[in-house]
């Protein structure tokens, strides 16, 4: 019964909201008329869409946009996807799909079969990923989700949420954990240390024995990405000795070839000078002439052997200076990617975490089922090309694929997590 009370309420709630009585969650009419006029329907990465080409069905198919934000199409080749929307991204297959300009228009169709999905989170009945469904709104989003959340205590639903939510925040936090020391390791290899150095934040986050149990696993894996780099330019550097020694060895053999050259050389002119006395025989010149010219033949496949070791010496010499290099690009490409998980669970884990605290303590015993609409922040958290941006909203704003609605009060990142990371700060706390 107070279930089917409840559904009946977030029903009401959602239709009244409309009346106006929704309102920002910083009170910013501004960003949400930004939000409003801003909104359209961008490609992203994970939609799945349908590409269909007039008089050319084997060229038409499905399919997904990479995580590099392209499409590969047989044929025509590769499209960026993300960030377009379908009619932009039709055109550019059109034009490519004909040669005449004039006739590009209508012989490629292009239609989304399935949009990211939108994340619903914070005081609704249901968070969790929902279809996204062009023209969607905030409304649309918590309703969807089950509308808003307002059941008291001591309904059993209640306690069944407040339970999932908190095994999500150990879970979260769990996960979080071994980002952060990993981030740690990363940036310690980064700057040539040999040991992890954890802000007393982040040691807090868990018992004494289970940190330093975390420090350790990552300072072996530190330990052995250090010693296999090493070993990786040992090895470089041996192959550098022998292919330089190959080059001495070619080259003192090449210089015994052109001394002998001079001496054959020498020779056959004394032979041509007895030959027109009548003293030598042509027999004999002849010998010394092949002679001659193996040795010219020995010699030109010599110096090629010496031009292609002298070409492998600066590649390999080269190879010794990239091995680090190339290490520091991916650490700071898994840094980035480290830095984007670490903020997503931060929003999540606030969100379960207002969640479990709505429902901490006697005095929400007492909650009470009500007509009267409740005042509910709303928040859009978007993924943009500068990172996760918070969009103060109303009911009535537009949702883009992959947005995540976060519904109930401000969202603040966890202290606790907060306090060991921040993007693009290499010392690993907040300053």
């Amino acid at each position: 019964m107070y279930r089917k009370l409840a559904l009946l309420v977030a029903a009401f709630v959602v239709v009244h909201c409309l009346g106006g009585n929704a309102f920002a969650a910083d009170g910013s009419e501004a960003a949400i008329q930004l939000s409003k006029a801003g909104a359209r329907d961008e490609l992203g990465i994970g939609d799945k869409l349908k590409i269909s080409f007039f008089g050319n069905i084997d060229l038409s198919g499905e399919v997904n946009i990479q995580p590099d934000g392209t499409i590969t199409l047989p044929v025509l080749g590769t499209f960026q996807s993300a960030g377009k929307t379908v009619g932009e991204l039709t055109k550019n297959i059109s034009e490519r799909f004909s040669q005449d300009a004039a006739k590009a228009a209508g012989n490629v169709v292009v239609s989304v079969i399935e949009w990211r999905p939108v994340f619903v989170t914070g005081d609704v009945t249901t968070s969790g990923s929902y279809p996204y469904t062009p023209g969607m709104t905030v409304l649309h989003a918590v309703s969807v989700a089950g509308g808003l959340f307002r059941l008291g205590i001591s309904d059993p639903a209640t306690f069944v949420n407040v339970a999932q939510n908190t095994s999500r925040l150990r879970e979260i936090q769990e996960q979080t954990k071994h980002q952060i020391v990993r981030r740690a390791s990363l940036l310690a290899e980064k700057a040539g240390e040999t040991s992890i150095k954890l802000a007393p934040d982040v040691s807090g986050m868990v018992d004494e024995q289970a940190a330093r149990k975390l420090v350790e696993e990552e300072t072996r894996s530190l330990s052995l990405r250090r010693q296999a780099q090493r070993d990786e330019i040992e090895m470089r550097r041996r192959q550098v000795a022998l292919t330089r020694q190959e080059i001495a060895d070619h080259t003192a053999q090449l210089k015994r070839f052109d001394d002998e050259l001079k001496v054959k050389k020498s020779h056959l002119v004394e032979l041509n000078g007895l030959l027109a006395k009548g003293v030598s025989k042509r027999p004999d010149i002849l010998s010394v002439e092949s002679y001659i010219a193996t040795l010219e033949s020995n010699r030109r496949e010599l110096a090629a052997l010496i031009s292609r070791a002298q070409r492998d010496l600066v590649q390999l010499e080269q190879t010794i200076t990239d091995v680090p290099l190339r290490r520091q690009i991916q650490i700071d490409e898994e840094l980035t990617a480290l830095d984007e998980r670490i903020q997503s669970n931060m929003a999540l884990y606030e969100a379960a975490r207002q969640i479990v605290e709505q429902f901490k303590g006697p005095e929400n015993e007492f909650r009470t089922i009500s007509a009267e609409p409740p005042k509910r922040s709303l928040q859009i958290m978007r993924k943009t090309e500068g990172g996760q941006i918070f969009i103060a909203a109303d009911y009535e704003t537009s949702v883009r694929p992959g947005d995540v609605v976060v519904v109930g009060g401000q969202v603040k990142q966890a202290p606790e997590l907060l306090a060991s990371w921040r993007p693009g700060d290499g010392s690993g706390r907040k300053k």
